[in-house]
């Protein structure tokens, strides 16, 4: 966090709401807006690190408009640059959309790797009894906008998530710095750069990057120009 002027600048988390209730979009936009001192009002909902960590970040909430086309979907969600996902479970509340919450998320989690994203749901109990979706992951809509605690609790998972995803990408950047040097010395090596680059280019590029099997057998004989790319990959993510 940079000083500047007295005051210390927060960084700032851009949370995609996805949802088929725009009264809803706004509901849940208000709670990401409120800082931990709003959302409590004693000390014992939550431990004071915690709060503290909360504290560091703004949350800046918008709204990634809904389609039936999955595909336009994610790249919606690219286009934003988000850095958190909160998708409705059902989507189908007032649209007619061919496609759940979870098959949302699901394909962001095939695309992204190991992207943060929060499933916010009425309907909890049919959730866990029909999908395959992380528990620590799920929100119950209406205790989220009625309990301070709840309100909390997944705006700091929000901030935790963000941060854990962040180091990832740090330590595969770290790992490729690390073993670029190497490159071409064992098939080992190589299958590990080749994966890193994969992972890195998913993680900032997205959808516009080859597959790995395509990247072995186009860079197989071109280490060089490979490395070259991948310092490229570095450099940009760290802008």
């Amino acid at each position: 966090m940079k000083k500047g002027n007295g005051f210390t600048m927060k960084e700032k988390i851009v949370v995609g709401i996805i949802d088929d209730d725009d009264s809803k979009i706004v509901n849940i936009s208000t709670n990401l807006l409120k800082d931990a001192n709003t959302i409590l009002e004693n000390k014992e909902i939550a431990s004071q690190d915690k709060k503290n960590l909360y504290n560091k970040y703004e949350i800046l909430p918008i709204k990634i408009e809904l389609n039936n086309n999955i595909e336009s979907m994610m790249n919606n969600i690219y286009e934003k640059k988000v850095n958190v996902l909160l998708i409705d479970y059902k989507l189908t509340s007032f649209a007619k959309i061919k496609f759940s919450g979870i098959d949302l998320a699901k394909r962001v989690n095939d695309e992204i790797y190991e992207f943060p994203i929060f499933i916010l749901t009425s309907y909890e109990e049919d959730l866990y009894d029909h999908e395959i979706f992380d528990s620590y992951q799920i929100f119950d809509y209406l205790r989220y906008m009625e309990e301070k605690s709840e309100t909390l609790e997944l705006n700091y998972k929000i901030v935790q998530q963000f941060l854990m995803y962040k180091k990832k990408l740090k330590n595969w950047e770290d790992r490729l710095l690390e073993i670029i040097p190497y490159a071409g010395t064992s098939s080992d090596i190589d299958d590990e750069i080749f994966d890193l680059d994969y992972k890195i280019s998913k993680s900032v590029y997205h959808n516009k990057v080859a597959s790995r099997r395509t990247k072995r057998i186009v860079c197989s004989d071109k280490m060089e120009e490979l490395l070259s790319k991948l310092e490229g990959i570095v450099n940009d993510y760290d802008k």
